[in-house]
């Protein structure tokens, strides 16, 4: 079966119609699978924004440690440790 005599290449057309379509359909579904592709991406971009937005709010929650909480100056607070000596 030649080209010219079967249905169009790949599509469902009636035998001997060969399915000619025109630049504007070709068009539209170029344009219609941009449209998919951006809306897939807006989809992520929005996604990956909330996730950020979360990560803030999670870290915000936790409070910040004071220098005076650090292990080292509740240590010399309370007198057990004398000095701290970094040679040794």
């Amino acid at each position: 079966m030649t080209v010219t005599e079967g249905p169009g290449r790949g599509t469902a057309e009636p035998e001997g119609e060969k399915s000619r379509r025109s630049g504007n359909e070709r068009r539209a579904t170029g344009r219609q699978r941009r449209a998919a592709l951006t809306e897939r991406r807006n989809i992520f971009e929005k996604s990956k924004k909330t996730r950020r937005r979360q990560a803030v709010e999670r870290t915000s929650r936790r409070p910040r440690r004071r220098k005076e909480d650090s292990p080292v100056t509740l240590l010399e607070k309370r007198g057990t440790l004398r000095c701290v000596s970094l040679t040794n």
